[in-house]
């Protein structure tokens, strides 16, 4: 039973991971489609 609580935590933190790294490529992709360069943020 103790392996059924771990098992459903674990996928619950990837889940939370999941969402962030989508939102973080999303908004990355969000930011190359508007012409954002990284070069552009030095002087």
């Amino acid at each position: 039973n103790w392996y059924n609580g771990e098992l459903s935590q674990w996928l619950r933190v990837a889940e939370v991971v999941g969402l962030c790294v989508v939102g973080i490529i999303a908004y990355l992709i969000g930011l190359i489609l508007t012409g954002f360069r990284p070069r552009d943020l030095k002087h």
